[in-house]
């Protein structure tokens, strides 16, 4: 197999340093942070990857000239699937386990049966499967928002494919969707939470300047 060199247009010693949405500098970036072309002639059907590195758990990117369709897709996360790891029909994604919980998280909080995590206003869990396939995602959640304010909603999007919205309570509820098989993929599947209304208890005079979305206790998958 050939490698690639660098071009035509950009070198890869030059390439601008990797953006990262957790530093706060993705919104006031340029539109491209890099683009590279490809001519060939391949004599038979072929796969062309392109790694972009391991340190973002999402990469944005689009091919804006060419025939026939192009996938992208993130690579394989260092974890089996969680049904092989359960070894049943329900899989829990343990809330300790950053492997799962991607940008948009804090650290888990608590312990055993009490233990959570908070969302900021966008969320991303990483979650591996061994082949496509059916699955039902429920969470057990809250937000920290008072709805007496205002209705807060939760989207959820899988692989960039929105699901139902939900309208949160202010109690603990466990919210479930139910994903096809066409959007569950073989390889690693980006489930994206969006909270519709956010709090800092340190705007109202409290100690927590961090953004809180919805607090999550539970996370499981069913098939």
């Amino acid at each position: 197999m050939g490698r690639l060199t660098s071009g035509p247009g950009i070198s890869l010693s030059s390439l601008p340093p990797v953006l990262w949405p957790g530093d706060g500098g993705l919104p006031d970036a340029a539109q491209i942070a890099a683009r590279f072309s490809l001519d060939a002639l391949a004599n038979a059907a072929s796969d062309v990857s392109l790694a972009i590195g391991a340190r973002a758990p999402l990469v944005a990117a689009r091919v804006v000239d060419g025939d026939g369709p192009a996938t992208i897709c993130a690579a394989p996360l260092p974890r089996p699937d969680p049904f092989d790891a359960a070894g049943g029909g329900t899989a829990t994604l343990a809330l300790d386990d950053d492997a799962f919980f991607a940008g948009g998280w804090h650290g888990v909080e608590g312990a055993g049966t009490t233990a959570f995590r908070w969302t900021t206003a966008r969320a991303l869990t990483l979650v591996p499967s061994a082949g496509a396939r059916a699955v039902t995602l429920a969470i057990d959640a809250r937000p920290a928002a008072r709805t007496s304010d205002g209705v807060v909603h939760l989207r959820l999007a899988i692989n960039g494919t929105a699901m139902a919205e939900q309208v949160l309570t202010d109690a603990t509820q466990t919210y479930t969707w139910r994903i096809p098989a066409r959007l569950w993929v073989d390889g690693t599947n980006e489930i994206a939470f969006d909270v519709s209304r956010v709090v800092r208890t340190a705007d109202s005079g409290g100690g927590d300047a961090r953004e809180l979305g919805a607090q999550v206790s539970g996370a499981r998958l069913s098939r």
